[in-house]
C-alpha cells in the first residue's frame, strides 16, 4: 500500500508540474513611452531587442503598446498590459520589479543660467521647486526636500522654466537633449548639471502572471549578460 501511495503521489506531483508548465504565459504586452533607438514605434530598438532575447526563448511572444509613461502605468494597473518599461525601482506602489535593471537613466537638472552660482548636486535642489514629467517620481530619490510639480509634456516644462515659474527641470539626459532640439526655448539660456543615476526596471502587477513573467526575466537576463549577448545588443545600437 505504501508503494502504491508513493506512486500515486509522484503521479500527482508530475501532473501538477505539467499544469504549471501549461500555465506559463504565452505572451507579454509591454507598455512604454517611445524612446529613440530603445523603444521605437516600429518595434526596433535596444529595449525591444533585450526583451525579445529574454522572453522568446521561453516561448513568450513579445507585444508592445506605446503610450506616455503615465499612460503606460494606467494600462498595466488596469490589466490592459503586463509590464511598465523603464520604471525606477519601487516607483509604482503595489507593483513587483525585476531583480536587475536593464539600463539606467542619467538624471540631470536644467536651470536658467545665472540662477545657481555654485552647483552642488542634489543639495542645490534643496527647498526649490522642481518639475518633471507626470508619472515619473524622480523627487522621491533625491534625498532632499523639494517642492514638486508634474507636467504632461516636456515642452510645457521648458516653457514654465523659461518663465521662472519653477527652479529646475529634472529629466533623463537623453530625453532632455531631444526636447531642447525642438527649440521650444533658446537652449543657450540654460545650464545642465548631473544629479544622479537611476536604474530602469520592468514593473509587473503583483499577480500570478506578473510573478511568472518576472521570474522568466530574473532567470534569463543575468545569463544573457554573462554570455555577452546584452553587450552585443548594446554595441548594435551604439548604446
Amino acid at each position: 500500500m505504501k508503494r502504491v501511495g508513493i506512486l500515486v503521489l509522484l503521479l500527482l506531483l508530475a501532473g501538477m508540474h505539467g499544469i504549471a508548465l501549461a500555465e506559463t504565459p504565452k505572451e507579454i504586452t509591454l507598455a512604454s513611452e517611445e524612446w529613440t533607438d530603445a523603444t521605437n514605434k516600429d518595434g526596433t530598438g535596444l529595449y525591444w531587442d533585450i526583451f525579445r532575447a529574454v522572453y522568446e526563448p521561453a516561448g513568450v511572444k513579445v507585444n508592445f503598446i506605446i503610450r506616455s509613461y503615465e499612460g503606460s502605468i494606467n494600462l498595466v494597473t488596469t490589466n490592459k498590459a503586463d509590464a511598465v518599461v523603464g520604471s525606477y525601482q519601487n516607483e509604482i506602489k503595489g507593483m513587483i520589479y525585476t531583480n536587475e535593471p536593464f539600463d539606467a537613466d542619467a538624471i540631470v537638472a536644467l536651470f536658467k543660467k545665472g540662477t545657481v552660482s555654485n552647483w552642488q548636486g542634489k543639495e542645490s535642489l534643496k527647498g526649490k521647486t522642481v518639475a518633471y514629467v507626470k508619472g515619473y517620481s524622480i523627487a522621491k530619490y533625491l534625498g532632499v526636500p523639494v517642492e514638486q510639480k508634474e507636467f504632461d509634456t516636456r515642452e510645457n516644462i521648458l516653457q514654465v522654466l523659461d518663465k521662472g515659474r519653477v527652479d529646475f527641470y529634472l529629466e533623463n539626459e537623453d530625453d532632455l537633449d531631444e526636447v531642447l532640439e525642438l527649440k521650444v526655448v533658446d537652449k543657450n539660456n540654460f545650464q545642465k548639471e548631473p544629479v544622479m543615476e537611476l536604474g530602469l526596471y520592468l514593473a509587473f502587477p503583483d499577480n500570478d502572471k506578473g510573478k511568472a513573467l518576472k521570474a522568466i526575466f530574473d532567470e534569463a537576463y543575468p545569463k544573457l549578460v554573462a554570455s555577452g549577448e546584452i553587450q552585443k545588443l548594446l554595441t548594435k545600437w551604439n548604446w
